[in-house]
């Protein structure tokens, strides 16, 4: 696949229709209704584009994203998991195409690259060792003979693993192996989407590095409107710096949920998968709600255990009993802190 014909510009947008996500999923099913025949054809589109973006060393990562029903009193009564469908995908591809071509034309218009870019650099070779080596540690392999073949190598792992906790392990561990993607003027590509020129464009009302795409896009496309390229990539840095901020609160507030929706829950049985391995013991994540609390390895008392940093595991002394991450183990709740957003789990 490939445009043949690209045209940029202000629109207006008049919808024949709005949809859900769940809504054009079920006419996808189905086979029918409303618009169907276009759905059809998008589809089979993002997944030609999505497949072609794969056997370039585009890595495919899959999260397990907890979402929240509340009470009348905005306590969490349920956690569920969001599910990723194709109408969900159809859409984040061709969001894809339209930041890379825009960042593509940004470039093409301008010698002197005034431009914000969205990149993503290679991996740390050391952090990849690691990673290697921590996979090994659970049975399986990943090539890394240059970056495109470990990209591919990763994603024939995730297939590989699909539907087993090993996947959500192995995932975890690789992006915490990669260095995060940010916002520059000085582009080095993206390594993560196997895109040479890539930008933030699309989303304009939600994020100021498209607002900045947008002003100069509107430069080139208005000659003599002016663009202010001075002090570009200490804007860049601080967008940087404030997204990383956005994340982490995110996150903050995701973790309290979980501890308030665990409040009750204290003495309850769960059954969950450990999901790191520190110094004092080890965390586990609940299988059916993605809370995770900590296990201390003092509290098990049946035998003296030893942390193995190789193997990413404790040992018993005696018997050579192992706990390793991703492992399957039965908790109970033993103490919940909303303050310090923090959940003990005892080991069964």
């Amino acid at each position: 696949n490939k445009v043949v014909n690209e045209w940029y510009g202000k629109t207006l947008i008049f919808s024949d229709h709005r949809f859900t996500y769940e809504e054009a999923q079920k006419n996808i099913n189905d086979r029918t209704g409303l618009f169907y025949n276009e759905l059809y054809i998008l589809n089979k589109l993002a997944k030609t584009y999505r497949n072609k973006r794969l056997k370039a060393g585009a890595i495919a990562f899959e999260s397990r994203e907890a979402r929240f029903s509340f009470n009348d009193n905005g306590k969490p009564e349920r956690i569920f998991i969001k599910e990723r469908v194709d109408s969900h995908k159809l859409v984040e591809e061709f969001m894809l195409l339209a930041n890379r071509k825009v960042a593509e034309f940004l470039r093409k218009k301008d010698v002197h690259d005034h431009n914000v870019y969205r990149v993503h650099d290679i991996p740390d070779e050391e952090k990849l060792s690691d990673l290697i080596r921590f996979v090994r540690s659970l049975g399986h392999s990943l090539t890394n003979s240059s970056p495109v073949e470990f990209g591919k190598s990763l994603n024939t792992l995730m297939k590989k693993t699909e539907g087993s906790y090993d996947e959500n392990i192995i995932q975890h561990m690789a992006v915490r192996s990669m260095p995060k993607a940010l916002y520059t003027s000085k582009n080095i590509g993206h390594f993560g989407l196997a895109f040479d020129h890539y930008t933030h464009f699309t989303s304009p009302i939600r994020r100021y590095a498209d607002v900045l795409v947008h002003r100069k896009l509107y430069s080139i496309l208005n000659k003599g409107v002016a663009f202010d390229k001075f002090q570009l990539e200490e804007r860049c840095e601080h967008i940087s710096k404030q997204e990383k901020k956005a994340m982490e609160a995110e996150r903050t507030a995701t973790k309290f949920m979980k501890v308030l929706y665990m409040q009750d829950k204290i003495g309850q049985t769960f059954k969950g998968i450990i999901s790191g391995i520190m110094e004092w013991g080890f965390f586990v994540e609940i299988i059916e709600n993605t809370c995770e609390g900590a296990v201390r390895i003092a509290d098990c008392l049946d035998e003296p255990f030893y942390l193995d940093p190789a193997e990413y595991c404790f040992t018993g002394h005696y018997t050579g009993k192992k706990y390793r991450i991703g492992d399957e183990v039965s908790v109970i709740v033993k103490a919940v802190d909303i303050d310090k957003k923090t959940i003990d789990f005892k080991l069964i």
